[in-house]
């Protein structure tokens, strides 16, 4: 049950929660890496291409290979259930990425309340929470539909049967479990998912409280559990082939050749400009509330405070060792500073919530201020279905362009249209339309709009914004 005095606080939370994702997320348009994973879902859904061979269209070629392999397919495999489920919806993504959200949200608060504090500070499991989701690259992943969402949830089922394992120390089977939601997070997507095996190191560190005997023996089974069913799996042709591609031939290439930063630091500053907001935060309650006893509460959360946030940076700053670096490559990490930054404050912030009397008119007012907010952001959600996001105009081109020619159609373009994925993967997910830039037998040609005609070609009339589409006479 929740504690009365915090219940104004946890609607509130869920009230952020709702109005930072929903209602950009049920709006139409995504950033293109959603689209594409939600198009290989839709198709595997749809009987297009297999769990080991996914596929997202006839002209995506990678490495000598028609098969969209570039990551582990765990994902795919998953939202396609919500594909066959719901069919090919606008929402079904939607859906699928606000539930990775809602579980992710669930595993933090149980994270928290296995953490040896005080009962009655782990009442304040909103405020890591709230740390969380008020973190950009937290909020935006989840209004995109990327694949760290899923692989952050594995990372952090991972993390609470380790540390459950380290606390209660005598449960062995813990660690199995942890080494499971290792095996899903890397099943998810590769090598970014295996940080968790840092946290038994840490905590033998930090704490002391295990020999180095346990903590190589509990080290020994998070590795080898995953170890074991990759062993297994890879007995299969299908299940080699895929994730040896995906190895050899998509991860070490694009470590070696597809930089995408100038310089490695970059990852540590777009670390911080994430965590400016949760770090604003902590800081003004701690300068509001500093006194000698504030110091007290810090030192006795002190060892907690340096294990969580080191087993945020073990999930971070690892990237630097490569030029392959994203923002959104730190949402697994996010959870665990949110945390420690948590801990720091979560003895004031218990004090003060419960100095406020359950019959108080200033606990009604924060009460109904949070329901409002809660109801005003369920209000603008519905308000925003059926309307478009980003990428407006070209939204508003492919639906004119798919309600107009015969779904599954090839339509040609150049290489510079080609390669505008926003508009190549929203004809895929949305009509089934293949793009290319080859000039092979298309009775379809799309360009820019501009104000002369393509000789031999007949223009389709539509009320487009920016392509003009034509048809071979």
């Amino acid at each position: 049950m929740l504690n009365k005095p915090q219940l104004p606080f946890w609607i509130f939370t869920a009230s952020i929660f709702i109005i930072l994702i929903c209602p950009t997320l049920f709006q139409d348009g995504m950033f293109m890496d959603g689209i594409q994973y939600a198009c290989v879902a839709k198709n595997l859904a749809n009987g297009t291409g297999s769990f080991w061979h996914p596929f997202l269209s006839e002209t995506w070629w990678k490495a000598g290979s028609n098969y969209f392999m570039e990551h582990p397919p765990l994902i795919y495999g998953i939202q396609a259930q919500f594909f066959k489920l719901l069919g090919n919806s606008l929402y079904t993504e939607r859906i699928y990425s606000l539930i990775t959200g809602l579980l992710t949200a669930i595993m933090i608060v149980k994270n928290w309340r296995i953490i040896p504090i005080e009962n009655s500070i782990k009442n304040t499991g909103w405020l890591p929470l709230l740390l969380w989701i008020i973190t950009p690259v937290c909020y935006w992943s989840y209004q995109n539909n990327l694949q760290e969402n899923t692989m952050s949830l594995f990372i952090l089922i991972s993390t609470y049967f380790t540390i459950k394992g380290l606390i209660s120390k005598q449960k062995i089977y813990l660690f199995f479990l942890g080494g499971i939601g290792l095996f899903l997070a890397t099943f998810s997507k590769g090598v970014p998912g295996m940080f968790p095996l840092f946290i038994i190191p840490i905590y033998y560190l930090i704490f002391k409280t295990i020999s180095i005997k346990k903590t190589i023996i509990y080290s020994s089974i998070l590795v080898i559990t995953p170890i074991i069913i990759y062993s297994i799996l890879l007995m299969n042709e299908n299940a080699y082939q895929c994730l040896s591609f995906y190895l050899e031939k998509r991860l070490l290439f694009r470590i070696q050749e597809e930089g995408v930063v100038s310089n490695r630091l970059y990852i540590l500053y777009q670390l911080f400009m994430e965590l400016l907001p949760s770090i604003i935060f902590t800081i003004a309650i701690l300068l509001i509330s500093f006194t000698n006893k504030t110091a007290t509460l810090w030192n006795q959360n002190k060892k907690l405070i340096i294990f969580f946030l080191l087993i945020g940076f073990s999930g971070s700053l690892p990237l630097m060792l490569t030029d392959v670096q994203r923002g959104f490559y730190l949402l697994p990490a996010i959870p665990f500073f949110s945390i420690s930054l948590s801990l720091t404050i979560a003895p004031i912030v218990h004090q003060w919530t419960q100095k406020i009397k359950p019959l108080s008119f200033f606990y009604k007012l924060i009460t109904w201020g949070s329901i409002s907010l809660l109801i005003i952001s369920v209000l603008i959600t519905v308000s925003k279905i059926n309307k478009t996001g980003r990428d407006h105009d070209i939204l508003h081109d492919v639906h004119l362009i798919g309600n107009n020619i015969p779904n599954g159609s090839n339509i040609q373009m150049n290489r510079a249209l080609y390669e505008k994925w926003n508009l190549q993967f929203y004809l895929l997910r949305y009509y089934n339309i293949t793009c290319t830039y080859s000039q092979n037998k298309s009775n379809y040609i799309l360009s820019n709009k501009s104000n002369t005609t393509l000789p031999r070609l007949k223009k389709i009339n539509l009320n487009t914004v920016q392509f003009d589409l034509y048809r071979q006479k």
